[in-house]
């Protein structure tokens, strides 16, 4: 059985896919998708960057690989769309290669795990393939999934100075300073691991930050994605699966005790 935590440190969830590129969609077909497919309390859109197509490869699939075909394009790109809800705890990411659900926490609303989560993942991912069906003759083609957990821990929880941040993360060291007045300041550090038989590949990013922007509170930022590729001997289903048992066990396995009982684990 997977850990799991009564009031984790998860300030953010994403759950997506990544799809060969459709050819017809553009920002009018998102404003479709929206205002037929989605119920009233779908309110706001943002516009945003696209992301670009990224493919977990290993050894045996980089060979023979080339580059992407030249195109000349006859219209601005579509963008991303951002459809946010009323409550402001999901939002709805769609463009021409991707489907995203995020979760993001509210003070007065419990924590959602990721069962009910993935449920409503599918049930919208269903219905941006009925809207496919209606607005073109193409298919969605999956070729990747990802899940990213993003969590906050506060200063002043379980740390106060960079030093302390061992009582969080027990595997972490710093360079010992031969100045008794030297202190580390901030950290930043990135690491990359590869699933079991080369599933996919599970990223961790943890630093020094500010929440909410440069006047925000100090926080150590967590996050953990996971990826791989869809295909024939893996679903979506099945590599969002993978892809969360990763997140959990690697954030039990890097994290303290004294943090779990700060998190209340259950199991």
């Amino acid at each position: 059985m997977d850990p799991t935590f009564d009031q984790p440190p998860v300030i953010e969830r994403v759950i997506g896919v990544q799809f060969s590129e459709l050819n017809f969609f553009t920002n009018a077909h998102a404003g479709w998708f929206w205002k037929s497919f989605l119920d009233s309390e779908w309110t706001h859109v943002n516009e945003a960057p696209k992301i670009e197509d990224r493919f977990e490869r290993f050894d045996s699939q980089m060979r023979g690989r080339t580059l992407p075909p030249f195109r000349v394009m006859t219209e601005p790109p579509a963008e991303r769309h951002q459809i946010i809800r009323k409550s402001d705890d999901r939002m709805l990411q769609i463009q021409n290669t991707r489907f995203l659900l995020n979760w993001r926490k509210k003070e007065d609303q419990p924590y959602l795990d990721y069962e009910e989560m993935f449920k409503e993942f599918v049930q919208y991912l269903e219905l941006f393939k009925s809207f496919v069906a209606e607005a073109s003759d193409e298919e969605l083609n999956l070729n990747q999934w990802e899940i990213t957990y993003i969590n906050h821990i506060n200063k002043g929880e379980l740390w106060n100075t960079i030093d302390e941040w061992k009582s969080v993360f027990p595997f972490l060291s710093f360079p010992k300073l031969k100045s008794s007045e030297g202190r580390i300041q901030t950290m930043d550090s990135k690491w990359a691991i590869t699933l079991t038989e080369d599933i996919g590949r599970l990223y961790i990013t943890l630093k020094h930050a500010l929440s909410g922007g440069p006047e925000g509170p100090e926080i150590i930022l967590l996050d953990m994605t996971s990826r791989g590729s869809i295909n024939e001997t893996m679903s979506f289903e099945q590599g969002l699966s993978v892809g969360h048992s990763a997140i959990v066990n690697t954030f039990a396995d890097i994290t303290s005790e004294n943090a779990h009982k700060q998190w209340r684990r259950i199991s």
